[in-house]
């Protein structure tokens, strides 16, 4: 049976992208998954086919910390004896790649799903990360990218020369049998957080910090005129002290911004929203767009590479100019005029995302790109 391992710097990457790949491969193939499991075991995520090992991985720079993930890697590959390595974000890709490459295992994998460094400005910091980023391309065999534009902007970019998109683009694709309008699950939602029927809800879901918008998506809904029904429903870690500075700087906000913390259970929330609203200034593919979409949900979002694949501009969304708070006020408003809008993009988000984006389609290319490798390389 070939052996694979995976590589991730932290659990949440294989619950949101590599779970359901990973069910697939161990079916057929010896699947070891390597993350920093100290906070979270992901006890239960798999049965017993699936081995989880753990790796001290740091996701912030920490020279001595990387050197001994490198050489641990490099002492379980050897022993391992695996037959691909397949990494997934940036401080992982590297350090497995570098493992990976210096015990010759024979396929090695990245995913890439976005660029740290689109963001920092121009420097040496810039420069270290994009030449970490072309490092890992050079010690992989094989590059995949999930979504099309931000394949044309590694190429543009010089990070990669070539590589590939699955399917119609994503990482993982969503489940549309978990991910579905449910009317239950809306009114429950919007009953706890105290918020009418009638009430318009925007939501965001994802890691909230500076680098997705919401500072801006806040500038916006202040400008609006005010209205009682209007709210801002924000869900996933508070990585940088978002809520307090709603308190502290938006205060024609406070009573319309509710925060609803990290959830195991994006579902339920993606029901409660009438718009899902991503004004992120970088995205790999925007996972969130597509699970909003899935559950009839339209999109507001910033018209940045991978998120022009995952909207279909005034079909399934509206989009706008990153950190344009002008535009972010125009999406917001006109989606406030036309509930019509809303149902007619959500009709159509979800229409896209059962023909293009399904999991089990996802999956299936994975599992096509792994049969294909192993033939080529016997």
């Amino acid at each position: 049976m070939k052996k694979i391992a995976f590589s991730m710097t932290v659990p949440f990457a294989l619950r949101a992208f590599m779970a359901d790949h990973i069910r697939v491969l161990s079916k057929k193939y010896d699947v070891t998954v390597f993350s920093n499991f100290a906070n979270d075991t992901c006890a239960g995520l798999f049965d017993d086919s699936v081995e989880l090992v753990h790796i001290q991985f740091a996701r912030s720079p920490h020279p001595l910390r990387d050197i001994k993930c490198l050489f641990h890697l490099c002492s379980v590959f050897r022993k391992g004896k695996y037959d691909s390595v397949h990494s997934i974000t940036p401080k992982a890709g590297l350090v497995t790649m570098i493992a990976a490459w210096a015990m010759r295992v024979p396929i090695r994998i990245h995913t890439f799903t976005g660029q740290v460094w689109v963001t920092v400005p121009s420097g040496l910091w810039r420069s270290i990360l994009k030449c970490m980023d072309r490092l890992i391309a050079f010690f992989s065999t094989d590059v995949y990218v999930d979504s099309w534009s931000q394949r044309a902007f590694l190429v543009r970019e010089k990070i990669i020369k070539e590589g590939k998109v699955l399917a119609s683009g994503s990482v993982n694709g969503v489940d549309c049998e978990k991910f579905k309008p449910d009317a239950d699950y809306r009114a429950s939602v919007r009953k706890q957080f105290g918020i009418s029927d009638k009430g318009i809800v925007f939501g965001f879901l994802g890691r909230l910090n500076k680098q997705k918008g919401l500072l801006d998506l806040f500038e916006a809904i202040a400008s609006l005129e005010n209205n009682a029904d209007l709210n801002l429903l924000c869900v996933g870690p508070d990585e940088e002290g978002i809520e307090r500075l709603v308190g502290d700087n938006y205060p024609a906000l406070i009573g319309r911004v509710r925060f609803a913390g990290q959830t195991t259970v994006p579902e339920n929330f993606y029901s409660a929203f009438d718009v899902l609203c991503i004004p992120s200034y970088r995205e790999g593919f925007g996972s969130s767009v597509i699970e909003a979409a899935a559950c009839g949900v339209p999109a507001l979002a910033s018209r940045i590479y991978g998120l022009t694949d995952a909207v279909e501009e005034n079909v399934t969304g509206i989009m706008h100019a990153v950190g344009s708070i002008e535009e972010i006020r125009e999406g917001l408003q006109m989606f406030i005029n036309n509930p019509v809008l809303r149902e007619e993009l959500g009709r159509n988000a979800r229409k896209r995302v059962l023909e293009k984006f399904q999991t089990k389609r996802l999956a299936s290319a994975m599992m096509n790109e792994y049969e294909k490798l192993f033939i080529q390389n016997n």
